[in-house]
């Protein structure tokens, strides 16, 4: 998990890794991402779904991975980016959205969809 200052609502948040490259494919832009970030590679990624972010103000569309075999790196944030990491586990995640300490709309649509592949639901 990233922990991130956020300007629009003036906080820090707790969320998924995550961000848009225009221009770049949704399996390239989250490779791009959690390298970034992070400093991750994974060797898998697999997309658990996908969804429009906000239907009312535009139509961009967010686009949710699971990564996995990770190998771990220095992470390269944009300039005034600036991030802690934290370790949670899927239910620590879950608590945490429910206690509303994480109330980052596409980290908790991203949790919906681990859940459900989870489950053996897949979109």
């Amino acid at each position: 998990m990233v922990r991130q200052y956020r300007y629009p609502i003036e906080q820090v948040t707790l969320e998924f890794p995550m961000g848009y490259s225009e221009g770049l494919d949704p399996h390239a832009t989250a490779v791009a991402e959690l390298k970034e970030e992070m400093g991750i590679t994974a060797g898998c990624l697999v997309e658990l779904g996908n969804y429009h972010v906000a239907v009312g103000c535009t139509d961009q569309p967010a686009f949710v991975y699971l990564a996995t075999h990770l190998t771990f790196g220095e992470a390269k944030p944009e300039p005034g980016e600036f991030f802690d990491y934290e370790t949670c586990s899927i239910e620590e995640i879950g608590e945490l959205i429910c206690s509303g300490i994480i109330k980052d709309g596409p980290t908790i649509v991203a949790y919906q969809y681990l859940t459900m592949y989870r489950q053996g639901h897949v979109l």
